[in-house]
């Protein structure tokens, strides 16, 4: 009898390992599930990361070509602003230096002729003092 019980304690114990070991199976099942869903997961994230990554390159390269064609576009506009002003000076240049010829000849060339043309000697003698502030009056 001894025997008996013996082997029935074994048994038991038996059948109770049997149930812990499928428990702890089932568990494992369970585990290794939700660890493909997170590998499932994380392999996503890396992707949908990646195409973030690119998709700011792209933006960063989009905006580098922008602000290249924007400090273009500046130079542009300052060097036709500064052609502007070249240009207008060189013709205010012209028409002072135009005006002070006018003015040493002018009376050579009435005296020549005998006119009597002082209203218009004024005048000019006017403009050439109204020289422009970026030409010296030694021009005249």
């Amino acid at each position: 009898m001894a025997l008996n019980m013996e082997l029935q304690q074994r048994q038991t114990e038996q059948e109770k390992l049997l149930a812990q070991r499928d428990d702890v199976s089932s568990q494992l099942q369970e585990v290794n599930r939700a660890n493909s869903r997170l590998l499932e997961q994380v392999t996503e994230l890396g992707q949908e990361k990646d195409k973030l990554q690119q998709e700011l390159e792209e933006t960063r390269k989009t905006a580098d070509k922008r602000q290249a064609m924007l400090d273009e576009r500046a130079i542009d506009v300052g060097a036709g602003e500064v052609a502007s002003k070249a240009v207008s000076l060189r013709d205010q240049t012209v028409l002072a230096s135009n005006v002070c010829v006018t003015r040493v000849q002018f009376p050579e060339i009435r005296s020549f002729r005998g006119l009597s043309l002082d209203p218009h000697l004024r005048k000019l003698t006017r403009v050439c003092r109204a020289d422009p502030p970026a030409l010296p009056r030694s021009h005249c």
